[in-house]
């Protein structure tokens, strides 16, 4: 699931007209770290389940895929990465839910990976 999943998010990201300085910095900065945070989930949860889940490890690839999704908007809206006018965690998660991006995974994981896009940027602190 994960690769069909992967193709939509890529999909998503190619059907955008950027400028070449655009398409450089996302290229270099986003494409490169949602890359590299599919490879570390992986490795995490590969260790965390002991290598014995499958599922989970899918899972966990599916939502570092999908991270950082709304960033492309970003770019194309404010020429740059900012939270300032809006979440880009909520916003990457209405981004998927428009476009079918999860259509095929169960329910409740497609829940999981719509909480996790929308809360992995927010900032919580101790009481």
């Amino acid at each position: 699931m994960y690769t069909i999943i992967k193709e939509r998010f890529l999909d998503y990201i190619n059907s955008m007209s950027f400028n070449e300085e655009q398409k450089n910095i996302l290229d270099t900065l986003k494409l490169t770290h949602t890359n590299r945070v599919v490879e570390l989930s992986e490795i995490l949860a590969i260790s965390v389940f002991n290598n014995n889940s499958t599922e989970y490890v899918e899972l966990a690839k599916i939502i570092a895929v999908l991270h950082d999704i709304a960033r492309w908007n970003q770019m194309l809206e404010y020429n740059g990465f900012t939270d300032v006018k809006g979440d880009h965690g909520e916003t990457g998660a209405d981004i998927i839910l428009k476009n079918d991006m999860l259509s095929g995974l169960k329910e409740s994981s497609q829940q999981i990976v719509l909480t996790a896009i929308r809360e992995h940027n927010k900032k919580y602190t101790a009481v």
